[in-house]
C-alpha cells in the first residue's frame, strides 16, 4: 500500500493531479470516481481485459461488433472469466 500523506487534502489534490489535463472533458461524477479509486488503490495498475475489450466493441462499426464479441466470448471461455492485464503473458498467448 503506498505511504498517505498527513494532509487529506494534498492526497486529493496529488490524485486530481494526474488527471488534470483530461479533467476538463470528463463530469464531476467521472473525476470524483478517478480520484476515488486511486486513494484506494495501492498503486498497481489493474485493467480486466475483456471488459475493456467489450467498451471498445461498442465504439465499433456494426459490421465489425460481431467479430469482435465471437474473439471476446472465446477469450473468456479459454480464461475462466474476468482476465487482467498482468496475467496477459506470452505463455497465456501461445496456449
Amino acid at each position: 500500500m503506498r505511504v498517505k500523506h498527513a494532509n487529506i487534502e494534498q492526497e486529493y489534490r496529488d490524485s486530481f493531479a494526474k488527471i488534470a489535463s483530461r479533467a476538463s472533458g470528463m463530469s464531476v461524477d467521472k473525476v470524483a470516481a478517478f480520484v476515488k479509486r486511486d486513494l484506494e488503490s495501492d498503486g498497481s495498475f489493474s485493467l480486466d481485459v475483456i471488459a475493456y475489450g467489450r467498451q471498445v466493441t461498442e465504439r465499433k462499426s456494426t459490421e465489425s461488433q460481431a467479430d469482435y464479441r465471437i474473439t471476446l466470448n472465446s477469450l473468456e471461455r479459454f480464461a475462466g472469466g474476468p482476465l487482467d492485464i498482468s496475467a496477459v503473458t506470452a505463455r497465456l498467448l501461445g496456449e
